[in-house]
């Protein structure tokens, strides 16, 4: 955490992303629940679902980088963290996400963030348990156990790893 990793070229998404000229550092992890997220960094804070108080979230605090690269995109949606016990993933929980960016749909469709050329953009992601369950939002009432964790934020050529401790 709070040292910066340069992409390079390194990617998660060999198809899509264009990361040449983006680094990112995180540098911040806090515990939070889904209404502790909308409250903290939501847009509208009406968003609050009774209910949703369990710290079920790791927020990543991540400043985002792009020197020199107009068409740059980097695929942070598919970076997943993965508990010391590597038996599980935590997945960016797009949708919540979507609360606390203007720029993002509101169903969290968005695939790609693109940093304006020669210059820097801090997002707070919301990572949560890998399942989705629009109906009663199960994955917001786990309460998260770990405390370390290795964010994979890409695979090729080279893996990058940032090692997170909450």
């Amino acid at each position: 955490m709070n040292e910066w990793v340069e992409l390079d070229g390194a990617f998660l998404n060999a198809r899509s992303e264009n990361t040449k000229g983006y680094s990112l550092r995180v540098t911040n992890a806090e515990l939070l629940s889904y209404n502790g997220y909308i409250e903290k960094y939501g847009l509208d804070k009406s968003k609050k679902t009774e209910g949703l108080d369990e710290p079920s979230l790791i927020c990543l605090e991540i400043e985002l980088v792009n020197v020199g690269n107009e068409d740059g995109i980097i695929f942070i949606f598919e970076c997943k963290l993965i508990p010391d016990r590597k038996n599980m993933y935590y997945l960016p929980g797009t949708v919540l996400w979507a609360q606390s960016e203007s720029l993002f749909p509101d169903d969290g469709s968005v695939r790609g963030i693109r940093v304006k050329e020669d210059s820097e953009y801090t997002v707070h992601v919301p990572y949560k348990i890998n399942i989705n369950d629009d109906i009663d939002y199960t994955e917001f009432k786990r309460p998260v156990k770990d405390r370390s964790f290795e964010l994979v934020i890409s695979n090729l050529p080279v893996r990058k790893v940032i090692v997170i401790t909450l």
